[in-house]
């Protein structure tokens, strides 16, 4: 039970008495919180009656730093295949649009490696090739993932 001050706190009521002696009811003083908080009830009290704003302002900034993170993180997946896609078509020439599509989607890593084994295209093949290759991989670290999971389950 809340109360604004002791003074208010209209003691124990035939009505209420074995609810009040249960233990399962305490009584909070909001006067009392200014004071320094002494037991862990009057922490978890001063934090959820006092402390919302701050804890907000604090979530507020948590999930800014996230979005800019995951902004940064997806420009620099957008410009490394549009970068890619580039050096693609001066090296092995036009590139199939199902192709760009698949190379747009590439998580980042995968766009690093991409760019690595660019150097060794000779034509758009090696670039269908790769894909493939890389798709392969991908499933059977899917596939390996999921048995060790299962694993671990049992």
């Amino acid at each position: 039970m809340i109360y604004p001050t002791r003074s208010v706190d209209p003691g124990t009521s035939r009505h209420y008495q074995m609810l009040l002696d249960s233990g399962n009811v305490t009584r909070v003083y909001l006067e009392e919180w200014a004071q320094p908080r002494r037991t862990v009830m009057q922490q978890v009290m001063g934090v959820l009656l006092v402390e919302p704003p701050q804890a907000i302002a604090e979530g507020e900034q948590e999930g800014q730093q996230k979005g800019q993170q995951e902004g940064e993180q997806e420009g620099r997946q957008k410009e490394g295949a549009a970068l890619l896609l580039r050096l693609l078509r001066c090296r092995c020439g036009e590139v199939a649009p199902a192709m760009r599509e698949h190379v747009t989607r590439l998580p980042l890593p995968q766009l690093e490696a991409l760019g690595e084994a660019l150097l060794d295209f000779h034509s758009v093949a090696d670039l269908e090739q790769w894909l493939v290759t890389q798709e392969a991989r991908s499933e059977e670290q899917i596939e390996k993932r999921t048995q060790e999971g299962v694993t671990s389950y049992r």
